[in-house]
């Protein structure tokens, strides 16, 4: 029962620049423990567990300084308590975090009511694949091969076509939640002119795809990434404007910021933006190709000054 009782007290965490704390309730940081009964502090010890393997003990306070996964746990009179775990992370971390929610509410908001203006915008898209990309992609792949997407190419067509069936037929939200996402995984492959129709009937099958949506569910979603993207500009100002003033990095999302806050405030989704948010694979050949990435001083090593598109979870 002592144990249990200083386990369940909150340490005093004192995290590093640019991180917080995310965990259990009874850990917050800047939070002071509880005076320990005197009989224990000689027979207790706190021993942290960080993301990287090393365990350090500690009497009262705890300075993670590492991303990731932490695990606490009080060892007293011999006797050792349950681990509990808290995670310390960075603005970069909660901006990445928020656009993966972002994503993940934007393609599976559609609440299952298949109407005729979902349907014909699906066919406008089936008939623009079949017409229009078939050839443009057949065109392209010497290209294709060159930056070494045609094998991915090929099959995220091939899957495309495949969503674009299940959802003409099945009508359900898995469906049409799987085709919108394939249809951003096909896109992304490449930085090239895709043809007009096929653009043109994308963005329709969106509009009417996000009508019938849960709108408020992607509206939350883009407060939280707002608000994600504005402690994260913060510190990429800090660190990166001094040594580059003319970040195209920092342009770039500043202006991002700009479009979601007037989004925000006019309580309305630009779907446009939605596209220029989410990283590409091309970007990172693109920005080592155009000077995108910054020289990083005495290693001989660059750097790309972008948000790389992680899957957090």
């Amino acid at each position: 029962k002592k144990l249990e009782a200083v386990a369940a007290m909150p340490a005093m965490i004192k995290v590093g620049k640019n991180m917080s704390i995310d965990g259990p309730t009874s850990i917050q940081s800047g939070k002071v423990m509880p005076v320990v009964p005197q009989r224990l502090v000689k027979t207790m010890r706190v021993e942290v567990v960080f993301p990287s393997g090393r365990v350090k003990d500690s009497c009262c306070t705890i300075a993670p300084v590492e991303f990731g996964m932490h695990t606490l746990r009080v060892v007293c009179d011999g006797k050792q308590s349950d681990d509990f775990q808290f995670l310390c992370k960075t603005p970069v971390y909660e901006y990445a975090s928020a656009l993966d929610t972002l994503y993940d509410n934007l393609f599976w908001s559609w609440e299952g009511n298949w109407q005729a203006e979902i349907e014909n915008a699906t066919v406008q898209l089936v008939l623009a694949v079949e017409d229009n990309l078939k050839t443009f992609m057949n065109g392209m792949q010497s290209m294709l091969k060159a930056v070494g997407h045609s094998k991915d190419s090929s099959q995220l067509l091939t899957t495309l076509q495949e969503n674009m069936g299940d959802a003409l037929t099945k009508h359900d939200r898995t469906a049409v939640g799987r085709l919108h996402q394939a249809i951003y995984q096909f896109l992304e492959v490449g930085v090239m002119p895709w043809p007009q129709s096929f653009k043109d009937s994308v963005a329709e099958f969106e509009r009417k795809k996000f009508k019938y949506s849960n709108q408020d569910r992607v509206k939350e979603a883009i407060r939280t990434a707002h608000a994600a993207l504005g402690r994260h500009l913060e510190q990429a100002t800090s660190d990166i404007a001094p040594k580059h003033p003319n970040s195209t990095y920092l342009a770039k999302h500043r202006t991002f910021y700009a479009r979601m806050s007037n989004m925000i405030q006019k309580d309305e989704v630009d779907l446009s933006l939605m596209w220029e948010l989410r990283p590409k694979p091309m970007e990172n050949i693109v920005a080592r190709m155009f000077g995108n990435s910054v020289s990083e001083e005495g290693t001989g090593r660059s750097k790309i000054m972008y948000l790389p598109s992680l899957d957090l979870k």
